[in-house]
């Protein structure tokens, strides 16, 4: 996959590596967004910022967690000069779940939270974060912000099984059911083993 024609401009090199990305060229998308670092201005953190999140994502796709986490970090704090707190929500959960990957669950735990700070009714965040939360040993703390996403959404399948889990480890077993009966369809070794 080849360009028909040069492009410097940095604004289109990062939109060329967006697209790139989106079709599975990594490698194209890796140098255009190198690209558009190199020759972005100094003050241009906006490209800057795009670009380091186009790199966090191919190193990802690789397999290279904490080259990933290392972009995504510094995309993070680019974003966040910018006051794109939507931006910044998303970019630190992908390196909250990108850190349970790696059994790293206190990092886990720090960028999830900061990005439920800055996104609080992204459930899908929520819920990374009360999964971190558990395996960085605080069920109690899991068990209250799922109790959280269901009163908001209370068919989040995923939330009621996870706090059925956890309810079970607990050793809550009344409760542990309740959930766990909601999600019969769930057969995952961890649901079946908590039933």
């Amino acid at each position: 996959q080849t360009c028909a024609l040069p492009i410097s401009h940095p604004v289109e090199l990062l939109e060329t590596a967006d697209l790139e990305l989106a079709e599975g060229a990594l490698l194209l998308a890796e140098r255009h967004a190198e690209q558009a670092i190199r020759t972005c201005g100094i003050d241009d953190l906006k490209v800057r910022a795009g670009a380091e999140r186009v790199l966090g994502q191919v190193a990802r796709s690789r397999g290279d967690r904490a080259g990933a986490l290392q972009r995504f970090r510094a995309a993070a704090r680019l974003f966040e000069v910018l006051e794109d707190k939507s931006a910044v929500a998303q970019i630190l959960a992908e390196a909250g779940r990108l850190s349970i990957a790696r059994s790293r669950y206190a990092e886990a735990v720090t960028d999830l939270r900061g990005a439920a700070e800055r996104a609080p009714g992204d459930l899908s965040i929520q819920y990374s974060l009360a999964r971190a939360l558990w395996f960085a040993g605080q069920p109690l703390a899991a068990v209250a912000i799922l109790g959280g996403i269901l009163e908001i959404d209370g068919k989040f399948m995923e939330a009621i099984r996870l706090r059925g889990e956890i309810l079970a480890d607990l050793n809550w077993p009344d409760q542990a059911l309740t959930d766990l009966n909601r999600t019969r369809q769930g057969r995952e070794p961890s649901t079946l083993a908590a039933r």
